[in-house]
């Protein structure tokens, strides 16, 4: 046993795992933030040798996990030790505990490093079966409406997967190959069994359950998010070690979390479960093959119970009523519309008015060929125009100089009498008295 020990040993002393250059700031951001290529990394802390001195061997657990082969990531070594511009070293802005021996964490498009617990570090296989179930995709179990918002509703894309029962060893191979297939897409699932999904009346998702039956939705955030706006985040804000660049998209973040979540849904309505067609069905939601239905209020989980199950049944049948009434509705005012070019069919408003005469100006310029005159031939036009009404005018102008009178000179028969006053047209005089005596006294 203890050759065998020696052996790893000198063969970790041998290894070829790359050490990640800590003055270079591109390779730290992505190693520590899943920049760049976006890849998955094992990091060891190891100190790295001073001049003159012996490197210390790396940890046999360590190098059997980076020599199994069944890991998706990439095995290397960090000193974290370093000092960031900070201040702190490595292993104190990540938390890293330096006392549990191996010092072993995961990194990379997982997110921050987190840190292997010492129990997962005593054997090589023990390490990778850790490693795999922290960086292999999973779908998030959902068990309560706080789960489903977080996990699944609040996600750009995702799947939830009613399962109906215990999911067969095909359809779990189906939904890895899914999630490895779809990493825009969040994948989670619940027990059907046991709850029961609420608040789906207006999607084609069915609603009725059947033992064994799978059933699988996909929810597409419309805007919003969960933090309201102005709530203050309790989190630790990013240090010194992310640029401003971080912060920007941080705060674009924040823009796009800000309001109420609202969502929108399509139930899958195929009966296999079978990765081909479940792969198709998201692959055509992402293309937009698929109408999303908006939902008005959010799913909810609840205890699935008799009592529950009819009520999401009567909202069900509320709902198919509802739009049932709104289509017939909508056939008898169309049918009872009158036919004609200005019929009542558009709106009485101003905008529809012109837009109908648009219309049949259009349709009349069309039927008689029409074509419109360029800004010159305009212009032509009105010359010619203007043209012909001066020839009209001076045509129409048929009167002479000597027709007018003289400056002057008065209008009359020429005689310069002047005019009298016929004083027995005078209304003031005393005949009007005389004429009102003949008004006839009705008294």
């Amino acid at each position: 046993m203890a050759a065998m020990m020696a052996y790893v040993i000198m063969q970790g002393l041998k290894s070829e795992i790359p050490r990640v250059d800590m003055d270079d700031s591109l390779a730290m951001r992505e190693v520590f933030f899943g920049e760049g290529d976006g890849k998955n990394y094992i990091a060891l802390c190891h100190t790295p040798a001073t001049k003159g001195g012996q490197e210390l061997p790396l940890s046999s657990v360590f190098i059997e996990a980076s020599t199994e082969g069944s890991v998706k990531g990439e095995f290397v070594l960090v000193d974290c030790a370093h000092k960031l511009e900070s201040g702190k070293t490595v292993a104190e802005r990540f938390d890293l505990d330096l006392t549990k021996r191996p010092t072993i964490f995961v990194s990379g498009k997982v997110g921050s490093p987190k840190q292997i617990p010492s129990k997962h570090l005593k054997t090589g296989a023990m390490l990778v079966k850790a490693l795999r179930g922290q960086l292999e995709p999973r779908a998030a179990k959902i068990e309560n409406t706080k789960q489903l918002k977080q996990d699944c509703l609040n996600k750009d894309n995702c799947i939830l997967m009613l399962k109906g029962g215990t999911p067969e060893k095909y359809v779990v191979n189906g939904f890895k190959e899914l999630m490895a297939d779809f990493p825009q897409v969040s994948f989670a699932s619940m027990d059907a069994n046991a709850l029961l999904l609420t608040n789906m009346e207006s999607t084609n998702l069915p609603l009725e359950f059947s033992k064994g039956q799978h059933r699988m939705v996909f929810f597409k955030k419309i805007s919003g998010g969960l933090e309201a706006p102005g709530k203050k985040n309790d989190t630790k804000p990013e240090e010194d070690e992310k640029d401003e660049s971080d912060n920007d998209n941080q705060k674009d973040d924040k823009k796009k979390s800000t309001g109420r979540l609202i969502s929108s849904a399509v139930g899958y309505t195929g009966k296999s479960f079978h990765q081909p067609p479940l792969s198709n069905f998201i692959q055509d939601a992402l293309n937009g093959k698929y109408k999303f239905t908006k939902l008005s209020s959010l799913p909810a989980i609840k205890t699935r119970s008799k009592k529950n199950e009819a009520a999401e049944i009567k909202k069900r049948e509320r709902y198919l009523a509802q739009q049932e009434r709104k289509r017939q509705q909508e056939e008898q005012s169309s049918s009872e519309k009158p036919q004609g070019a200005f019929s009542a069919s558009s709106s009485n408003s101003g905008e529809d008015r012109k837009a109908q005469r648009d219309r049949l100006r259009e349709e009349h310029r069309k039927k008689m060929n029409y074509t419109e005159l360029t800004p010159e031939q305009k212009a032509e036009k009105e010359r010619l125009r203007r043209e012909r009404m001066a020839e009209e005018a001076a045509n129409w102008n048929i009167q002479s100089e000597e027709d007018y009178l003289p400056e002057g000179e008065p209008i009359g028969d020429g005689e310069d009498e002047p005019l009298e006053w016929d004083e027995s047209e005078d209304v003031s005089s005393g005949d009007a008295d005389e004429d009102s005596d003949d008004v006839l006294d009705l008294d």
